[in-house]
């Protein structure tokens, strides 16, 4: 796929393009590269499973949900932030006393679709899947839906026909707090360019929420640039590109995180060391690098966007007890940016910056008189 360089105002057409889906995501929502958490571990370059099982947390008690098998499957499973996404669902899973098997699509659409078969013929009684393309999928909608399997997409929003119901991350929040923040650090205004893949159908949404809130502004977006997601070393010579278009160019956007640090790498190459960085997500690969380049990658937006994976298990538990799955539901967030002098171990360990230790208990509570026998 040929890397587009544009000005101005952002494609929509792209729209239609990644809702077709193309090829190759390797990131949700939004997240790529290395992790320094054992949570990598679980997950290799080919389609892999692993099991794990939940300890009773007296969250549940209900017969109806005694003894479930959960398959998980991950568009990218030692992406950072899917590591978040998938703890985050694990540790919800657990205090119902579930245990979750997890199986790796690598960024491949054959892995996402044998992943998705070994699940069902493994016997797992429902399906949770992350930022993983609904048509990669679709092969298997019948003999789920035979067998009275449910399938439920998180994060990143899907043509809803594979699925049961679809828990979603909204990008307006996070987006319209990004451009607040550089509008304030820019107060006399200049040029940006914001960096996406356009395989991700949230980091297209990323863009544009961006264009939007900074139109009127003394802020102008002079570059919207696509880099594939198997192809992101090339935003190195895209930043330099721009570069040499806009000598003066204020900052750089990243909508995922598996760019920040090639950007940073096309400045190095440029000798460019006054224009901004900034990204999404507060996970270990960002956090370690705005800590490596704290003069230069400034800030990342992020939320407690990881409460998914409760909102998850609980649709779960409505389901196995008699209830119906939501079609599609927004995880109301609170957006928040952090520089690199705040950076917290949580985020390190992949829990982003709200600890699983404040996002759980509300649900546990709650599920103690919604699903206890």
């Amino acid at each position: 796929m040929q890397a587009k360089l544009s000005s101005g105002k952002f494609p929509r057409l792209l729209i239609l393009a990644a809702a077709l889906g193309l090829i190759a995501v390797l990131v949700t929502a939004c997240g790529g590269g290395g992790s320094s958490s054992s949570e990598s571990s679980t997950a290799e370059t080919e389609t892999t499973e692993t099991t794990e099982e939940g300890e009773a947390g007296g969250g549940g008690g209900s017969s109806e949900l005694e003894g479930k098998s959960i398959g998980y499957l991950d568009v990218f499973a030692t992406a950072p932030i899917e590591i978040r996404f998938q703890k985050a669902f694990k540790e919800a899973a657990g205090h119902l006393g579930w245990s979750v098997r997890l199986q790796d699509a690598a960024g491949e659409p054959e892995k996402a679709l044998t992943g998705a078969r070994n699940l069902i013929n493994s016997g797992v009684d429902a399906i949770v899947t992350s930022s993983v393309p609904g048509e990669w999928i679709l092969p298997i909608e019948a003999e789920a839906k035979e067998k009275n399997i449910p399938i439920i997409a998180m994060i990143t929003k899907e043509p809803p026909q594979v699925f049961s119901g679809q828990v979603l991350e909204s990008q307006e929040a996070t987006s319209e707090k990004m451009a607040e923040q550089i509008k304030e650090e820019l107060p006399g205004g200049g040029e940006v360019a914001i960096f996406f893949e356009e395989e991700q159908q949230s980091l297209i949404e990323r863009t544009e929420f961006l264009e939007e809130a900074f139109e009127g502004s003394n802020i102008k977006v002079v570059a919207t640039q696509n880099v594939p997601a198997a192809e992101n070393a090339k935003a190195q010579k895209y930043t330099t590109d721009i570069l040499t278009s806009h000598p003066d160019i204020a900052a750089f956007i990243t909508t995922s995180d598996i760019l920040s640090p090639e950007v940073l790498a096309g400045l190095r190459t440029a000798g460019n060391s006054k224009a901004k960085v900034y990204g999404w997500y507060a996970d270990s690969a960002n956090a370690e690098t705005m800590k490596a380049n704290p003069k230069q990658f400034i800030a990342v937006v992020d939320s407690d966007i990881a409460k998914a994976g409760w909102i998850t298990a609980e649709e779960l538990a409505h389901f196995f007890t008699g209830g119906e799955i939501k079609k599609e539901q927004d995880v109301e967030t609170e957006a928040v940016m952090v520089a690199p002098s705040e950076v917290t171990p949580g985020m390190l360990a992949e829990e982003g910056p709200v600890p699983f230790s404040q996002i759980g208990p509300p649900f546990y509570k709650e599920w103690e008189s919604k699903f206890s026998s």
